[in-house]
């Protein structure tokens, strides 16, 4: 028996084994993106960028706000001249809705790096929502010239042009998305709103229709398919994309008018106004409601 022969094929067998489960524990660390920054951040607690992304996760992965805010923060402590930080920090003020501090990160982003295409974009968003239309068109305009190639930014412009009643030019700014982006959920659902203003009912429901196979659950596409049944006079489909918006979102105060409608046309009246009164129940000064209780009322 060689003793020193088996002796090392013990020791290689032993390292095989050790190395493996190394591996398959960083395999498992690195599998998940939040995980990966956390344990990126513990091993390098001075890097701005593993503070950065471990933020975009928490942001877009988790959707943990306060977390991602206080590593991009973090980030821009140990780096205040981090354009991306400053962007991400960006665009969680502007999910809670405080769109001053929103502009105020995008307008430093650009001062540090004054072509960064997605920060003029999302400049953009905070102005629309700020309701300065001539102003975001103005920065979608800008980033396309950045970033020709630039789906959410042609889908933006797009929504910009429909809030100025411009469908035309909104239609041809959602087909550009798709033409980049053809699984884009997003711009079909503004493309067939933008129909739906025109008239064009069948293209409309054939663009929620395809928004819906790309995303089933977005309320909004269920709730105005169900519109343009109800346009059509299909009031049985109507009511069932009515009914599928309520189980997505159950205080949707328009799907529930909607469905009251929809139920009034059918001659279904205690149904019509128990709907009615759920939306007075969620609004209680939604006057169209109150007026279809006093119509079924007479």
């Amino acid at each position: 028996m060689d003793i020193f022969k088996d002796t090392k094929s013990f020791f290689y067998i032993t390292l095989i084994i050790f190395l493996s489960s190394t591996t398959y524990i960083r395999n498992i660390v690195w599998g998940n993106g939040l995980t990966l920054w956390e344990d990126v951040v513990k091993n390098a607690p001075q890097k701005e960028r593993g503070h950065n992304n471990l933020g975009i996760a928490y942001d877009e992965i988790q959707n943990r706000l306060d977390e991602a805010m206080k590593e991009y923060l973090t980030a821009l402590r140990i780096n205040p001249y981090y354009p991306e930080a400053h962007h991400n920090l960006g665009n969680v003020y502007l999910k809670e809705g405080r769109i001053d501090e929103a502009v105020k990160e995008y307008e430093t982003v650009l001062r540090l790096e004054p072509a960064y295409a997605k920060a003029y974009n999302s400049l953009g968003v905070a102005y629309f929502k700020q309701g300065r239309i001539d102003d975001a068109i103005i920065k979608y305009l800008t980033a396309l010239r950045l970033k020709p190639f630039f789906p959410e930014a042609h889908n933006n412009l797009g929504n910009a042009y429909a809030e100025q009643n411009r469908f035309d030019e909104a239609i041809k700014e959602y087909l550009k998305a798709l033409e980049i982006s053809t699984d884009y959920a997003n711009a079909h659902y503004n493309l067939g709103n933008a129909y739906y203003n025109q008239g064009r009912l069948d293209e409309a429901a054939r663009e929620y229709l395809t928004a819906l196979k790309i995303n089933p659950k977005e309320t909004e596409a269920h709730n105005n398919l169900g519109f343009v049944y109800y346009s059509l006079g299909r009031m049985d489909e109507a009511i069932k994309e009515y009914l599928t918006a309520l189980g997505l979102k159950p205080d949707n105060v328009d799907a529930h008018y909607n469905l009251g409608r929809a139920y009034k046309t059918k001659g279904l009246k205690e149904e019509a106004k128990k709907e009615f009164e759920i939306v007075l129940k969620l609004k209680p000064d939604h006057l169209q409601s109150r007026q279809a209780i006093e119509g079924l009322k007479q």
